[in-house]
């Protein structure tokens, strides 16, 4: 249930970041979402992902 909950609000926070509303997430978008969303920076810092490694989880996770 917890996992459930914590997919939907990264979910969530993707939506927000999404800055372009195209549906999926650039890398730049990504970064630039590190940098404004408050509620993504705390996810990042409990998931104790650093720039770096947010570049690796982004290239990880990309389909295309």
């Amino acid at each position: 249930e917890e996992e459930k909950e914590q997919k939907a609000t990264l979910g969530q926070i993707f939506k927000r970041i999404d800055a372009d509303g195209g549906g999926t997430l650039s890398y730049n978008e990504l970064v630039q979402g590190a940098h404004k969303e408050a509620e993504f920076q705390r996810w990042l810092r409990v998931m104790d992902i650093d720039a770096r490694d947010l570049e690796q989880l982004f290239s990880i996770v990309d389909e295309d």
